[in-house]
């Protein structure tokens, strides 16, 4: 019996195994379906690491290097591929370890798939309810990785990982990714971020930036940000689609996210736990890059991804810079958050973050100190502009200022810049105001005014009695202000100037709503987070009065007549600012 059974054994070892089932693509033969399903799911594995094997040792496969320098037919059908996994016989895969079977090269020379990944893509694919993960972003030759590019996809696909999607759309993103984050790619869309968004917005320090030595978090943002300016529609639209994918990234850094601190929380003794968390070195440049990304997403970013930034996202950033102590600081990044929160209130009608009693840093400084290499080697360099973000502040409401320093009419020496937050910040100041006290406004405006009244009385008047008046006073000071350094910088140096040149239309608007009787019930009727903020205030516009007669003594003082000239188009430049203008992004 053993000698018959071993005998037996041996048989069914020489015998050849038989093969049933085949595939239709390669025609290869397979003794077991799970092996052919496996082979089948291959093909997306294959798409995937396709770039990184796009190298000098694709000379061997002649027909590939043909395929992918240059489009060629389709050949074969794909609907095998296509529709595997959603048949009820292939929906799952046994999960038991592959086969020892090598990759079957042959696979590359399938002609369908060879048009499948070196065609452009047509359509720019949205992540999210809005459409479905369809399309590609991969065109044009392969292109070695660097180190940056390389670690910046890794970060970003690490990050995606924790989705947990589906294969293909694994495979779309790291297509995007590879495609967007080449090195020759990221050193032109730096180029493109200090070229058109920097002067905007002078929070990176041009002359000490490089590639090579920013941390990837940061560099990341400054890339995503100048694709958004690529005249090339495939880059700046696939740029869009991986802008969640990079806030996801941004904010589960260490210090940006909360299961850092409650990790902290949770290493720490309760007894000993300090008040703060201990942040990072890179801890600035993470607010930087954070800071950033919330800026593109708020301009260029999806319905959702805008009211996220401004709801949650934001509130973090702040919550870090008081961490780091910039509320109390001489930097001039904290005075750029204070802008877009006050951004915020004015274009969405979401309450501020920042309170006025913790703008106790300083005033930024000159943008030609900034952009120094050597800031202390330029002339009339100083380590503090004297002044804080609030003192300039209430020195608006002041009837009289000392000089210290600057011109005659311009005591404080403020920049265009200045009069741009302090503009923010009157904004501000007076939409609180008329919501708190509704009544006060109607006050203010006598009843034959028609809903507009003179933004600054006589000084032979009595002194003002309620805040609405004091708003009033400092507006006719931020103006006079404005005449003076308008007039004193030349018309091409002024358009060189980043979009705090529009000042002017802030003050508009200002101006607008505590001299129309019906701003309180516009202000009051409108919800938090609203998108139409600028359209609802621009009905005030139509009310018979608007800001017709604000002009009145306005002008007095300036003696160049540019106080008339303004006065003249304040209409519209008021229409203007309320109407939705068309966005590059």
């Amino acid at each position: 019996m053993p000698s018959s059974a071993s005998s037996t054994g041996a048989a069914k070892l020489e015998s050849p195994t038989i093969k049933g089932v085949q595939c239709s693509m390669c025609e290869k033969k397979f003794s077991r379906t799970d092996h052919l399903k496996r082979h089948q799911l291959r093909l997306t594995i294959f798409e995937i690491i396709i770039p990184h094997v796009l190298n000098g040792r694709t000379i061997k496969y002649l027909k590939l290097l043909e395929a992918v320098e240059g489009p060629m037919h389709v050949t074969h059908s794909r609907d095998v591929i296509d529709n595997f996994g959603n048949s009820s016989e292939n929906e799952s895969v046994p999960a038991d370890s592959l086969d020892e079977e090598s990759i079957d090269w042959s696979l590359f020379e399938e002609e369908d798939l060879l048009q499948f990944l070196s065609s452009p893509f047509d359509g720019i694919p949205v992540y999210g309810p809005e459409r479905s993960i369809t399309g590609w972003s991969h065109t044009g030759g392969w292109e070695p990785p660097s180190p940056q590019s390389a670690a910046i996809v890794d970060s970003i696909l690490a990050k995606a990982a924790s989705l947990h999607l589906s294969p293909p759309e694994q495979a779309h993103i790291s297509q995007n990714l590879n495609f967007l984050f080449t090195p020759s790619r990221i050193d032109k869309f730096v180029g493109f971020y200090f070229e058109f968004w920097h002067p905007h917005c002078t929070i990176v320090h041009q002359a000490t930036f490089t590639v090579d030595a920013a941390p990837i978090p940061l560099l990341i943002s400054v890339v995503v940000m100048g694709a958004i300016y690529s005249q090339v529609d495939t880059e700046a639209n696939t740029a869009k689609l991986v802008l969640d994918l990079v806030e996801l990234y941004l904010f589960s850094l260490e210090d940006l996210s909360d299961e850092y601190e409650i990790r902290h929380m949770l290493r720490v003794p309760m007894s000993s736990a300090s008040d703060s968390i201990q942040l990072s070195v890179l801890a600035f440049q993470h607010l930087q890059a954070a800071y950033l990304i919330v800026c593109v997403q708020f301009w260029a970013g999806s319905m959702m991804a805008r009211k996220r930034v401004s709801d949650n996202r934001f509130s973090v950033l702040v919550k870090v810079a008081r961490r780091l102590g910039l509320t109390k600081a001489r930097h001039g990044m904290i005075n750029t958050m204070t802008l877009l929160d006050c951004g915020f209130c004015f274009f969405t009608n979401f309450p501020c973050r920042i309170s006025l009693s913790e703008m106790k840093f300083d005033l930024p400084s000159e943008d030609s100190f900034f952009a120094s290499v050597h800031p202390f080697q330029e002339p009339n360099f100083s380590t503090s502009r004297n002044m804080t973000t609030r003192e300039a502040y209430q020195g608006l409401f002041k009837p009289s200022q000392v000089p210290a320093q600057g011109t005659k009419g311009n005591p404080l020496g403020l920049s265009p810049m200045d009069m741009f937050i302090l503009i923010h910040l009157l904004y501000v100041s007076a939409h609180a105001q008329i919501l708190h006290f509704p009544q006060s406004l109607s006050l203010q405006l006598s009843p034959d005014s028609s809903g507009s009244s003179t933004p600054l009385a006589s000084p032979n008047t009595s002194p003002p009695t309620s805040n609405i008046s004091l708003i009033k006073i400092a507006l006719s000071h931020w103006r006079s202000l404005w005449i003076t350094i308008r007039s004193s910088i030349p018309s091409t140096a002024w358009a060189r100037l980043g979009f705090f040149r529009n000042g002017y239309h802030y003050w508009l608007i200002t101006q607008l709503i505590i001299s129309n009787k019906r701003s309180a019930d516009v202000l009051l009727g409108m919800e938090v987070g609203c998108e139409d903020t600028l359209q609802q205030l621009k009905q005030l516009l139509k009310d018979g009065g608007g800001v017709e007669g604000l002009g009145a003594g306005l002008g007095n003082g300036s003696g160049n007549g540019e106080g008339s000239r303004m006065d003249v188009t304040m209409r519209d430049e008021a229409d203007l600012v309320t109407t939705p203008q068309p966005r590059k992004w």
